[in-house]
């Protein structure tokens, strides 16, 4: 029902597929099932208002995760760091503060800074396995705190009908990619240029189409008469 050809080296940007959709058929999906690769907040938050529900992966924040390098001892990963809300600070599985120390505005959520004393980092006996190295020299941790839409999706994601919902798409969407590169074998250009690999494809969507007509008259023919 839509189909596109980019030269970009990722296609998160690709949802505007729907509007295509909706051009061809008259009419918006009532619900927009993605991968993880859309379930961006610019996706989520682009998507909050429109015609079509959006149902994709979790998307978690990855922020946390460029701490969990290679020497972090499980027991010292930022998950098992304590927020205290009214105080605005993190506790640390040896006891210690980490303060807040600044913000930063992202793109529908908001990344906060908290970071422990230095003369508490050198003197900590488990330093080795929360801060192995020599960098960073104090321990630090990121809270991201979601705009209100980005985190109403990543609750309605964790609900077991979204999630069912979910796991449909690899049967469904990745069965037109296995047909194309299948049976069509469209699994490189013939020509060169963005409008002559265009044509390509669209010659390859459309004998898929046809040949999901034809199945379907087939089943139809084969209907006792009533």
């Amino acid at each position: 029902m839509g189909y596109d050809l980019i030269q970009s080296g990722e296609d998160s940007q690709e949802l505007a597929a729907r509007e295509r959709i909706e051009q061809h058929t008259g009419q918006a999906p009532q619900q927009l099932l993605v991968d993880g690769n859309y379930t961006t907040r610019q996706n989520i938050l682009d998507t909050a208002q429109g015609p079509s529900e959006r149902i994709g992966s979790r998307g978690e924040d990855r922020s946390q995760a460029k701490l969990r390098h290679p020497g972090v001892s499980p027991e010292f990963f930022s998950d098992r760091f304590v927020f205290d809300a009214q105080q605005n600070h993190y506790t640390y599985p040896a006891g210690q503060i980490l303060l807040f120390q600044n913000s930063q505005k992202l793109l529908g959520a908001t990344q906060k800074r908290y970071e422990a004393r230095a003369r508490n980092c050198q003197s900590c006996p488990f330093r080795t396995q929360c801060c192995p190295g020599k960098r960073p020299r104090v321990r630090l941790v990121f809270r991201t705190e979601e705009h209100p839409q980005v985190a109403a999706f990543r609750a309605k994601m964790q609900r077991g009908e979204y999630r069912q919902i979910y796991r449909q798409r690899s049967q469904v969407a990745e069965f037109s990619h296995a047909c194309l590169k299948q049976k069509r074998g469209l699994r490189q250009f013939l020509r060169r240029g963005l409008k002559k690999a265009r044509t390509e494809l669209a010659w390859a969507c459309f004998s898929c189409n046809v040949a999901v007509w034809i199945r379907q008259v087939w089943k139809v023919s084969r209907q006792p008469a009533t």
